[in-house]
């Protein structure tokens, strides 16, 4: 089913655009400050010294990043319908168990193993009575 496809691709997608920020944060990360000013102790005598002061420069969020996350938002939002979508097409499907299978494969993201021990089955029978199902319809 073509929905089904969709949804992993958008999940692969939102993957994407999150690891793409995490980098480009980290390249735009605030950065640590050192520099030197002269001064005295408030006590005598009032010894004059080099004072080191360290602090952290803040940077704006670049037009990139917030690109990026508005696109990600969007990406977020065309899979939440996308799996309004999935739960539509369930209600039609009569056999709970495969109802099941497709809910955790598809939205929870699952894999057959995780899939198999939910199911109390092995992987690869859940994944062929899946199989077996979109053959049959």
């Amino acid at each position: 089913m073509d929905i089904l496809s969709k949804c992993e691709d958008v999940k692969r997608e939102i993957k994407d655009l999150e690891q793409r920020i995490q980098k480009l944060k980290e390249a735009e990360s605030s950065q640590v400050v050192i520099d030197s000013v002269r001064g005295s102790s408030n006590a005598f005598p009032y010894i004059s010294r080099n004072i080191v002061i360290e602090g952290i420069e803040e940077k704006k969020e670049s037009k990139k990043l917030a690109k990026y996350k508005r696109l990600l938002e969007e990406k977020k939002d065309e899979l939440l319908d996308i799996t309004i979508d999935i739960e539509e097409y369930l209600k039609g499907i009569d056999n709970s168990r495969i109802r099941q299978i497709i809910r955790y494969k598809y939205i929870d993201g699952k894999n057959w193993v995780q899939i198999g021990h939910l199911m109390n089955t092995s992987a690869d029978a859940a994944r062929m009575e899946l199989k077996r199902f979109f053959k049959k319809n």
